[in-house]
């Protein structure tokens, strides 16, 4: 389940449908993969689902995990060991998106 987001529109985005203009090519892709994440309730069911679209960062994000939503864009977010999602974001790949 997801707990926390970064950002006040991306929570918008998947609570309320609020439309994001900047990555309309990708919101049903990206609200997608945000219902699995909050769905989920473990970390084995979230491998599951993405398989290879999963990673667990390294080096100084090792703390992090992320979702591809496509070539450019992922999902992160901090795995809780209570199995819930914190801190979750959308970023383009080694940035952070502008919503």
């Amino acid at each position: 389940m997801i707990l926390k987001f970064q950002r006040k529109k991306l929570h918008d985005f998947f609570f309320k449908r609020l439309t994001l203009p900047k990555i309309k090519h990708i919101a049903k892709r990206l609200l997608n993969k945000l219902k699995v994440l909050h769905r989920e309730r473990s970390w084995l069911g979230l491998k599951n689902f993405f398989r290879d679209d999963l990673e667990e960062m390294k080096g100084n994000l090792k703390e992090w995990c992320s979702i591809k939503v496509n070539d450019q864009y992922r999902i992160i977010f901090k795995w809780g060991q209570d199995n819930h999602a914190y801190e979750v974001d959308l970023t383009k790949h080694y940035q952070k998106a502008n919503l």
